[in-house]
């Protein structure tokens, strides 16, 4: 296990960063409402807050996971 807070996505404005970025936030998305319809049920919460470093952490949209797991820069080609 890396213990990494999340993942860091140079772009391009290039369809692989497009990609990438949208398969993060739909990833985000799946997680935003299995915590909203399990909860406290399995370990899913718990695994997310372990991940973003804050014992915590309620998301309460699929963009406040996605603000705690992608951090992008923009790379000029």
């Amino acid at each position: 296990m890396s213990k990494a807070s999340g993942f860091h996505i140079s772009l391009s404005g290039g369809k692989n960063s497009c990609a990438v970025a949208l398969i993060v936030y739909n990833m985000c998305c799946l997680l935003y409402y299995h915590i909203k319809n399990k909860g406290f049920e399995d370990g899913v919460l718990k695994d997310l807050r372990r991940i973003v470093k804050n014992a915590d952490f309620y998301p309460n949209s699929p963009k406040d996971i996605c603000s705690k797991l992608l951090f992008t820069t923009y790379m000029e080609t």
